[in-house]
């Protein structure tokens, strides 16, 4: 079987959603149901729906498909078309971080070092931890905030202007929409 790392790259329009699903029917394939969540999910040449989306993704998440366990695991995380459910979130993103999923390590490091959530305690090293692997693999929203920590001296990370001046360019070369300012931000101070 095949695995995905986004077979969707372009917005389907109603034909080729209509394609898709018709495919996801007849195969049963894991990585076609990965692809009508995603049309699903993001309203790709249909209207959204979060529950069809995560009825899709559970099966390929059955499969171990590392992108579905990802967008699964927002759809938890949000409570968008099932109920909310932060720990089922947070498993979902580990197996897919385990698995090199760049924007599931950055999700956990989120968890931990962001946003506050009711019954999970902020715990730095575990955030600066998938923080680091996602922005060493690429990711770069993961790069923006590693570069905005090292510069705040935030999350238990020594304040050092130079690797914060070091992770901002790169998420500037990645095409980051807001680490252009803070690395001029970074750079005037």
């Amino acid at each position: 079987m095949k695995t995905p790392t986004n077979p969707i790259i372009t917005r389907p329009d109603r034909k080729t959603f209509r394609k898709i699903a018709s495919e996801a029917n007849k195969s049963q394939d894991p990585v076609d149901f990965y692809n009508l969540g995603c049309c699903f999910h993001y309203g790709w040449g249909t209207t959204p729906n979060f529950e069809k989306a995560a009825a899709c993704y559970e099966r390929a998440v059955a499969a171990g498909i590392a992108t579905a366990e990802n967008n699964l695991g927002m759809l938890y995380m949000c409570g968008h078309g099932v109920e909310q459910d932060l720990l089922k979130a947070m498993a979902l993103f580990k197996r897919a971080a385990e698995k090199g999923m760049t924007e599931a390590m950055n999700s956990l490091s989120t968890i931990f070092l962001i946003r506050k959530y009711d019954g999970i305690p902020p715990c730095e090293d575990i955030g600066r931890s998938w923080l680091l692997k996602a922005a060493e693999a690429g990711h770069p929203s993961a790069m923006n905030n590693l570069g905005l920590g090292y510069a705040a001296g935030s999350w238990g990370l020594p304040k050092d202007r130079e690797k914060a001046l070091f992770w901002l360019k790169e998420a500037v070369k990645r095409g980051h929409d807001t680490a252009g300012e803070a690395l001029v931000s970074v750079f005037l101070s």
